[in-house]
């Protein structure tokens, strides 16, 4: 069992002033608990892997390279939009070769604290399992008048979607806020803190992601 494991590279920063993003799936070792360190995969060799964090309004650019002896992909699992970019092999595309690589460029519209996986028919339970997986903070435009100009509706809600569980198989919880007004929940307006909302469900996810079995 997995015993509080660090979310690598957790910042507010948006990543999309960046440029592109690269995450390479590949071996990797970790502490389980108080125990030895244990072989694992990982994205950049760590689990979960690094936070990814962006802004409602920005695209999502990201380089998957393989590292790995088997085949990848990045499913981002709940998020709703293109889906030749949604990493579902083989519905979606064909998965990515040891050795190769595949960009991942989407819009996102829709503010949330999603989670990042592989997601390759038949080999999806090993790959998460072993400790693929990794957290996406799309924070919400909580400034009015921007919102306005970007045409998105300050009326939102916020979702959590979690995987746990041995093997990967696990169980997914959906906690689902629609209709809420968030000039009530989040950070006040112009303010550049993140939004509380999404903080906490952050928090919550990281506990429920460590004491997943890989």
């Amino acid at each position: 069992t997995v015993s509080a494991l660090p979310v690598a590279g957790r910042s507010t920063a948006s990543l999309a002033a960046e440029g592109p993003h690269q995450l390479t799936a590949r071996p990797g070792a970790t502490a389980l608990g108080k125990g030895p360190e244990t072989a694992i995969l990982g994205f950049d060799g760590v689990s979960p892997g690094p936070l990814l964090r962006y802004r409602q309004g920005e695209s999502l650019d990201v380089r998957l390279i393989n590292g790995l002896d088997l085949p990848a992909t990045i499913h981002w699992h709940g998020m709703s939009g293109d889906n030749g970019m949604d990493g579902v092999a083989p519905l979606t595309q064909a998965a990515v070769a040891p050795g190769a690589s595949f960009n991942y460029r989407r819009a996102l519209p829709e503010p949330g604290l999603f989670c990042y996986r592989p997601s390759v028919y038949g080999k999806t339970p090993e790959l998460m399992g072993r400790g693929l997986k990794g957290l996406l903070v799309v924070d919400e435009i909580f400034d009015a008048f921007t919102a306005k100009q970007m045409g998105i509706d300050t009326l939102g809600q916020v979702c959590v979607m979690i995987h746990s569980g041995s093997r990967g198989l696990g169980h997914q919880v959906c906690i689902s806020t629609p209709n809420v007004n968030t000039d009530f929940l989040l950070s006040p307006p112009h303010s550049h803190s993140p939004p509380q909302v999404a903080t906490d469900a952050l928090t919550a996810m990281e506990a429920a992601m460590s004491r997943d079995s890989i």
